[in-house]
């Protein structure tokens, strides 16, 4: 059973993973699709085992659309796909990555071998290419039984994993489970007609034709075309090694967008500076986009450093920060609490410090950042010494305020999810025999009973 966290979210504990292991998936099972929505990424992440990381909407990839933002890890452009045919690697022109270029015991790229799956590919792709994050025991295990494939097999690697992929289904409607379900029977069913199909077409095009057998041939291509409903497709962007990669899993490779100057790397961590390259790229696909003439919808993602996290660490940081100024208070003035009790009631504070932020794990550079303040404390004149305890204070109630709108966030994507993923089929299956039984089915429905079944139901129950 899953656990809530004290920030909201779920925690698996990897028991989906274990499950999952246990079972032997012979002919192999759907992948469902996902809504481009941040609770959901965020939530497939957690699940995953990823911390201290989560998705967050980009309104603009302009400075100002991105400032709000903690630290940026990488970017998913998601946009829509017209028609399930052109989801085809050898449908993209002008393509210009080199798979025999690219190292990619380096940079880890996945090739999209399931339509469906796109979303949590594409999660995969920009996480395994940031070394500064946690991915948890299971994804560290995946990634080191790829890292020696090429682009083809671990996508077939990472199309065949039943704990990965359950994760990802259990975020998606029933609805959507469904059709996936039918799809995968239709396309088994239909695989012999369809090469049959295809077959004839390859030698129609390879004959000459007249024009008017020629667009008849296109229609028929279109008519196949138009049987599959509106797809979306995500692409992944993330700084590695320098450079800014385009992570698109119908390409052969990885793509190069631009290297970061040599004055922005510094110890890797390229912070926000890789945002000035991809920036122009991104910009111009959405142009691309809105001239093709079509409606075409899209969004962006970013994979952040996770809210609650961030604000817990610096809770924790000045609650240390605040006992060290209370030691050198109470050897320097014992008096000192009777001095502050007009603007500051001691009480209050204490009702301020002793709330519970539990991060999960501290961020790695906790342990430098807290001996940095306890140091600044004791070099700090006696008559500074309140007013930096009010300073922390306050700023411990500005943090507090925080770490509540991301438990309010948090408790928000859960509702939502347990909205989107049961399954309401059974209540309205009951609601509907149970108006039926009383007589008001028809009626709610704008419809007369001419046999006389619901009047005759209703006389009976009521007798």
């Amino acid at each position: 059973m899953n656990a809530i966290l004290s920030n909201g979210h779920t925690d698996s504990s990897d028991g989906s993973h274990s499950q999952a292991e246990d079972r032997v998936d012979i002919v192999g099972g759907p992948w469902a699709i996902i809504e481009s929505d941040p609770g959901i990424f965020t939530t497939v992440m957690q699940k995953l085992g990823i911390r201290r990381c989560e998705a967050a909407e980009v309104y603009s990839i302009e400075p100002d659309g991105l400032s709000h933002l903690n630290q940026i890890h990488g970017l998913i452009f998601c946009s829509q796909v017209q028609a399930e045919s052109q989801l085809n690697m050898h449908d993209l022109a002008g393509d210009t990555s080199n798979s025999e270029d690219i190292d990619f015991n380096e940079i880890w790229f996945a090739n999209q071998l399931i339509h469906n799956a796109c979303a949590t590919q594409a999660i995969l792709n920009v996480i395994f290419n940031c070394p500064q994050l946690d991915i948890g025991t299971k994804l560290r295990h995946f990634k080191d039984f790829t890292r020696n494939m090429g682009p083809k097999m671990k996508g077939l690697a990472l199309s065949n994993d039943l704990g990965i992929r359950d994760i990802h289904n259990s975020m998606a409607r029933p609805a959507d489970l469904q059709d996936a379900l039918h799809g995968l029977a239709k396309r088994t069913a239909l695989t012999e007609a369809e090469k049959k199909r295809a077959a004839e077409r390859a030698k129609r095009k390879n004959k000459p034709t007249t024009k008017k057998k020629k667009k008849a041939d296109e229609d028929e291509d279109e008519d196949d075309d138009s049987e599959g409903d509106t797809v979306y497709h995500y692409v992944g962007y993330v700084p590695f090694k320098g450079k800014v990669w385009e992570l698109d899993g119908l390409r052969i490779g990885p793509l190069e967008v631009g290297e970061i100057p040599s004055t922005m790397q510094g110890s890797g961590d390229y912070s926000r500076e890789w945002l000035e390259v991809v920036r122009p790229a991104i910009r111009m696909k959405i142009e691309s986009l809105q001239g093709s003439g079509h409606d075409i919808r899209f969004n962006l993602l970013a994979v952040v450093e996770g809210g609650w996290e961030k604000r817990s660490d610096e809770f924790e940081l000045l609650r240390r920060e605040r006992r060290a100024l209370e030691r050198r208070l109470d050897g320097s003035d014992p008096t000192w609490k009777e001095k502050i009790a007009d603007s500051t009631p001691y009480p209050t504070v204490e009702a301020i410090f002793s709330a519970r932020a539990d991060p999960g794990a501290f961020d790695p550079s906790f342990g430098l950042r807290s001996t940095e303040r306890q140091k600044r404390v004791l070099q700090l004149p006696e008559d500074q010494l309140i007013p930096e305890w009010i300073r922390c204070y306050r700023d411990a109630q500005s943090v507090t305020m925080f770490l509540h709108e991301e438990q309010e966030k948090a408790q928000t994507w859960a509702t939502e999810n347990s909205k989107r993923t049961h399954d309401f089929e059974q209540f309205f299956r009951a609601f509907a025999e149970a108006l039926h039984e009383e007589g008001h089915l028809l009626p709610v429905l704008g419809l007369s009973d001419p046999t006389g079944v619901e009047a005759n139901a209703s006389s009976s129950l009521k007798d």
